[in-house]
């Protein structure tokens, strides 16, 4: 708050911002280690985090290859439900699009895909 008028100098959270504040966040998770060392556990988080590393370095180097697979990802679920896999996928495929190449706000991007599937 500034003591002078009261008002909070704090400026609003942009799409960009909270974009670069979720791949943060996934940065973070994927270097930090929680299982106890020396277990089967901790060699299972290795392997796992450590592949999750690599998909990401992947997907920032070249966000075209994470849209396409965040989007046959979309079409694999829509096809277990049953749901229109085309038109699912095509618009998990956009939502990634946004985050990945845009930085939009990825829970915003979720909630567009949901408003359209109400929609179809």
């Amino acid at each position: 708050m500034n003591a002078t008028n009261g008002t909070s100098s704090a400026t609003p959270a942009t799409a960009a911002s909270i974009g670069h504040d979720i791949r943060s966040d996934i940065e973070s998770t994927l270097r930090a280690r929680t299982a106890p060392e020396h277990t089967h556990l901790r060699r299972l988080e290795e392997a796992t985090k450590s592949a999750g590393k690599r998909v990401w370095l992947v997907a920032k180097r070249h966000p075209y290859l994470g849209i396409l697979t965040l989007g046959a990802g979309g079409i694999l679920m829509a096809s277990t439900f049953g749901v229109g896999e085309l038109a699912v996928g095509a618009m998990v495929a956009a939502a990634a699009f946004n985050v990945l190449k845009g930085g939009e706000n990825a829970q915003q991007a979720c909630g567009e895909v949901v408003r359209n599937l109400e929609r179809v």
